[in-house]
């Protein structure tokens, strides 16, 4: 009788230790769904992010671009204008060699 009763003791502890395990297997596996569904948000996310500094950069290239065109036509602008005063200099050198 106490062997009987005993096992049944037992057997209601392991019971009790496999509902503690299922248990903890749910919260563990409830666990892991959250963390994945999280990760997948977090990737989202940086898709998102990478997505915008792609688009950023294009616009950063396309300013650097208009930029470079400015100067270009500027630097153009100069040379042209040093240009004119190094013949218009010229032309003085010569008005006064004749004037000596």
């Amino acid at each position: 009788i106490d062997q009987f009763v005993q096992s049944r003791d037992l057997e209601e502890q392991i019971k009790g230790n496999i509902s503690v395990l299922k248990a903890g297997i749910s919260k563990l596996d409830k666990s892991v769904s959250e963390q994945l569904v999280e990760r997948e948000m977090i990737r989202d996310d940086l898709k998102s992010a990478n997505i915008d500094q792609f688009v950023q950069s294009r616009d950063l290239e396309e300013q650097i671009k208009g930029n470079i065109s400015v100067l270009k036509a500027g630097i153009s602008k100069l040379d042209k204008s040093v240009s004119e005063q190094l013949v218009e200099r010229e032309m003085i050198r010569d008005d006064l060699k004749s004037a000596n």
